[in-house]
């Protein structure tokens, strides 16, 4: 079915701006609608200076500039997927650039049979921070994970919620390493502490992966100023 819709889409896309079917293709990543990656044919496995590569194939960063859907570019097959962005206002701002390497598409030869795998995100949510028995700030967060739909309950089960509240519990914890040192392998940690939280929420394997799409530290003092000055 996602083999037909692909053909049409192509056939579409060929006749706009470069630039709208540029966004055009990220919102469908964004929804899921994206052929699943086979195991890597043997035919691809290179050897280079004694390093081995079963999967040279990479998609280069310069597609998913915002790094707005890396996991569903990894999990198209590539052997490589580039990741870039700009992260802010956790007491600076940084530029990070990164590869999803080695099986990125989360080996899907291993998968066992009937799995279905989705790629879901959370809408925006604020995590009141407390310090000292008073608001001390927001974390804006937004969560992008990789879920087996196989094992939920049922097609309407909204698992949204048990995200949020996986990413509230982990944020809040995460508040005593202090915002201001955070960095983005600190972000790692916490993506990989919302996929447990929420998964024991669950009761059962079903957030396979998470990453952060959105993540930045307001403290209480700038909001009012954000306000009366917005830019």
């Amino acid at each position: 079915m996602i083999g037909g819709l692909i053909d049409v889409a192509q056939s579409g896309l060929l006749f706009l701006d470069p630039e709208r079917a540029h966004e055009l293709t990220l919102r469908a990543l964004e929804r899921g609608l994206h052929p699943r990656a086979a195991p890597d044919d043997t035919r691809l496995r290179q050897t280079v200076f004694g390093l081995d590569f079963p999967n040279p194939i990479g998609m280069a960063a310069g597609f998913d500039k915002n790094g707005e859907v890396p996991r569903a570019l990894a999990l198209m097959g590539f052997g490589m997927v580039g990741l870039v962005g700009i992260f802010g206002a956790l007491g600076g701002s940084f530029f990070g650039y990164d590869f999803l390497l080695g099986g990125g598409h989360d080996a899907p030869e291993e998968h066992a049979a009937g799995e279905d795998l989705q790629q879901i995100s959370t809408e925006l949510t604020g995590v009141p921070i407390v310090a000292n028995n008073a608001v001390a700030g927001y974390v804006v967060l937004k969560v992008s994970s990789v879920i087996d739909a196989s094992k939920l309950p049922s097609k309407e089960f909204a698992i949204q919620p048990f995200l949020v509240d996986a990413a509230f519990k982990a944020a809040y914890g995460f508040s005593d390493n202090g915002f201001s040192r955070i960095r983005p392998k600190d972000l790692e940690v916490l993506a990989g502490d919302i996929v447990r939280m929420a998964n024991e929420k669950l009761g059962a394997n079903i957030v396979r992966s998470a990453s952060l799409e959105q993540f930045n530290f307001v403290a209480k003092g700038e909001i009012r100023g954000m306000l009366m000055n917005p830019k």
